[in-house]
């Protein structure tokens, strides 16, 4: 039995696997395919939340995605902004453009067989891991790990107040005096957004 997706709905991990599927109107128009993976997430078509929300699904769906290319994934790249980004790291596992589907409000989309990896847990060390293998990362034991990395939010036009960071200067300087005192010698990279923005 064919699979509908009713339009928007975030695959979060507390969404219910029928708010997805419903029959669109009758004069909307339907886009049909066979299998799809829906990945649509909210700011999925953003880098920051392409890896932490996305990918996590990504990597749960895996086992069908890497050896069937007949299926697809239903993607949210409606934000020409950061298209670039994420068509390229989807470019850089081997998805070609012909197996992405655009998510749009604009129509519905139909499916022989649609999967839902919506309840998979952003974070989890299988599909961390997981998701490393997809990317070719190489993983280090924590134990010989010795680079930092800071992920800075410093825009001060954040419009979410959640991702301010009041005391930035002073969490840093822990981090540097950390390092100091480590036998281990450590490196501290911080990471800036704004040269990434394209």
């Amino acid at each position: 039995m064919a699979a509908y997706y009713r339009g928007w709905v975030d695959c979060g991990i507390m969404t219910q696997a029928d708010s997805f599927l419903a029959k669109p109107a009758a004069d909307k128009l339907v886009y049909k395919h066979d299998m799809l993976v829906n990945l649509v997430v909210d700011g999925g078509f953003s880098f920051q939340h392409f890896v932490d929300n996305l990918v996590p699904k990504l990597a749960h769906a895996w086992s069908y995605l890497e050896h069937d290319s007949e299926y697809k994934i239903l993607v949210d790249v409606t934000d020409k902004r950061h298209v670039g980004q994420v068509f390229g790291l989807l470019d850089h596992i081997g998805f070609e453009r012909d197996r992405i589907v655009n998510f749009s409000l604009s129509h519905g989309v139909q499916a022989r067989e649609f999967i839902l990896p919506c309840h998979a847990p952003p974070i989890h060390p299988f599909l961390w891991q997981t998701m490393q293998r997809i990317f070719r990362v190489k993983d280090i034991p924590f134990r010989d790990r010795t680079k930092i990395m800071y992920l800075t939010r410093d825009n001060p036009n954040q419009a979410n107040p959640g991702r301010r960071i009041l005391n930035e200067s002073e969490l840093l300087a822990a981090i540097q005096s950390y390092m100091a005192s480590s036998a281990v010698s450590l490196e501290l990279e911080v990471f800036d957004h704004k040269k990434y923005s394209a």
